[in-house]
């Protein structure tokens, strides 16, 4: 039975993206050497979809209250998106 899942995103700035996740974010993790972090996620899913590319990532984060964390993400001057309604996600 599977227990679990380990994901691995690629990154051109990878100290860059693991201070958004472990500073910003506040992801738990831990560092298994050399400042190899892994990070314990919330509840996820996994989806395929069909793509000619094989070098194309797409991570999507849920959270409840989409308005509180644009604010959050604000005061780390993180721009944020116009969030658009596609219509698969109960809101």
């Amino acid at each position: 039975m599977i227990i679990g899942a380990h994901s691995i995103i690629y990154s051109k700035k990878p100290d860059a993206d693991r201070a958004f996740f472990r500073e910003i974010l506040e992801f738990p993790y831990v560092d298994v050497g050399e400042d190899w972090l892994i990070f314990r996620l919330p509840p996820a899913e996994i989806a395929i979809h069909p793509s000619a590319k094989t070098n194309t990532q797409e991570i999507y984060l849920m959270c409840d209250n989409i308005q509180n964390f644009i604010l959050e993400m604000r005061e780390y001057k993180i721009k944020c998106t116009k969030v658009k309604d596609q219509g698969w996600c109960p809101l």
